[in-house]
């Protein structure tokens, strides 16, 4: 189950931000990028969400008032990757080509367009296990082993989670993109 960005159908401007990556198993635990992400909109004063993908990446969902034309919106996620793969050139990169981005992790900045989807928060995914696409509070970030880890069959161990809706505030938020 794909989800557009709000408002997309509606009119030409954006109302979200999805951040993107994609990492190995491997990278997951390792990464400071999602809490880099976190850090850095703090300090433009903006919040943000986390989500797995429910296959090897992880979402930082930026949720801001429509405005923005999805020109500005790419510019400032493109502005935000390029700035990480800048701090750390040997962990992360923003060039697409496989070849150009082996052993890094992969900064999905191009999918901040009209035209792009991302998937929902909630739905399995196509895949042999079923994995879920599931919002995290950033504090689970730690806890989590993997991003593709929450599986039907497994939902006695993260059941107790389903509880808690570590989104709940996203569609209160008023906040303007810091452009």
């Amino acid at each position: 189950m794909l989800g557009a960005p709000r408002e997309k159908r509606r009119t030409n401007q954006s109302g979200s931000c999805l951040i993107l990556t994609r990492m190995k198993v491997c990278h997951f635990k390792k990464s400071k990028m999602p809490r880099w992400i976190c850090a850095r909109l703090k300090k433009l004063g903006m919040k943000s969400f986390l989500k797995t993908t429910g296959g090897k990446g992880l979402h930082v969902v930026l949720p801001f008032q429509k405005g923005p034309s999805w020109e500005e919106v790419r510019a400032f996620s493109e502005a935000m990757a390029g700035l990480m793969a800048e701090d750390a050139p040997e962990l992360y990169t923003v060039n697409s080509r496989k070849a150009a981005r082996k052993g890094k992790i992969y900064i999905d900045y191009l999918r901040n367009n009209k035209a792009a989807s991302a998937i929902a928060p909630y739905p399995t995914r196509a895949k042999p296990v079923a994995p879920i696409a599931l919002p995290l509070a950033w504090e689970e970030l730690k806890q989590s082993k993997t991003p593709n880890q929450f599986m039907p069959k497994k939902f006695s161990d993260w059941r107790q989670r389903v509880c808690h809706d570590p989104w709940k505030d996203l569609s209160k938020l008023k906040q303007k993109l810091k452009l």
